[in-house]
């Protein structure tokens, strides 16, 4: 690409940057849209390509006032990093959910269509469950489910409950982390595991309301299935970034598409294991009691649904940065 090209490429997103920079010099507030340390990193990149590419150093000497500008902006009152990963977790990670809303979807409906589609499956043929999950975990969760356990009629002790919460906390993140590096394969690692919890998702679902667990089941399941389910897509949505990345780079080297696009994913990450870990004691400390009543479990986990959609939807929509670099 020729100097000229690439700065009429370029030109109106380094006026739009220095437009940045004067408001924030100036004490003034950002639209909640901008993603300001986004807009940097990719100054910073136009200067690398620049002076790699030998341009005029009038262009080159331009591009690093402008990234210097940013840097000082962003970096000169840092903060510490439990203050910036709270202002990530409270509204630079739902502000990228929003960004990245049709991946968001896209990613959803690959985790619950092919659910809802295994569900009827087994639903309506019962002898597919042992098809679909195989006869083992099949048999497992007929037994962890039948309402005749005494582990569903009685409360597991502390001791218990403590170590039952770092499994799941282990293990959730675990899936997080799996369904993420799956997306270095094009993305389709990212997407067969995704379909595969679906898949066994469904599957369960399904043949517990045949056999008659589904109160035992639902009320285990829906209150911290809220965050784990989420964290999940959300962790499949991040290596999916990474994935297109190495399919469609656009203008950029598929190397550098797959440097930008990682940055980005790994923050998705990020908010995926926040989310995870919230499902874990959630599961370790109120799915497992049994003695209480379907309907106040039901409630709740309603409830914890609710939350989770109203914290990606409305959470940091006002503020400037994301703050977590």
């Amino acid at each position: 690409m020729r100097q000229q090209e690439f700065e009429n490429l370029y030109q109106e997103k380094w006026l739009a940057f220095a437009e940045q920079c004067e408001l924030l010099e100036k004490r003034k507030t950002l639209d909640s849209k901008i993603d300001f340390s986004a807009n940097y990193r990719e100054v910073c990149h136009n200067l690398a390509l620049a002076q790699q590419r030998g341009f005029s150093p009038g262009l080159v000497g331009r591009l690093e006032k402008l990234s210097a500008r940013g840097h000082q902006l962003l970096y000169k009152n840092r903060r510490s990093l439990l203050g910036r990963i709270v202002r990530f977790i409270s509204a630079g990670f739902p502000r990228l959910i929003r960004k990245n809303s049709s991946l968001f979807w896209l990613a959803t409906s690959i985790c619950y269509l092919p659910a809802l589609i295994v569900f009827l499956i087994v639903w309506a043929d019962p002898d597919m469950a042992y098809s679909i999950l195989g006869s083992e975990t099949t048999a497992q969760l007929e037994g962890n489910f039948n309402p005749g356990n005494e582990r569903i009629t009685t409360n597991r002790d502390i001791d218990s409950d403590f170590y039952m919460f770092g499994y799941y906390l282990w293990n959730n993140i675990t899936v997080d982390l799996r369904t993420f590096a799956g997306g270095i394969l094009a993305g389709i690692g990212s997407l067969f595991i995704l379909l595969l919890n679906a898949v066994m998702l469904g599957g369960a679902s399904g043949h517990m309301l045949n056999m008659g667990y589904e109160d035992t089941f639902f009320t285990f399941v829906i209150a911290h299935g809220a965050p784990e389910l989420t964290g999940m897509v959300i962790s499949a949505m991040a290596g999916l970034k990474i994935g297109w990345g190495l399919i469609a780079p656009g203008n950029y080297s598929r190397k550098n598409a797959l440097f930008i696009r990682s940055k980005e994913g790994i923050r998705l990450l990020f908010g995926a294991i926040f989310l995870t870990a919230i499902a874990a004691p959630i599961e370790a400390f109120w799915s497992s009691i049994g003695t209480i009543a379907p309907s106040v479990k039901y409630t709740v986990g309603a409830i914890s649904w609710l939350l989770v959609a109203a914290y990606l939807m409305f959470a940091g929509r006002q503020g400037d940065t994301d703050g977590f670099k």
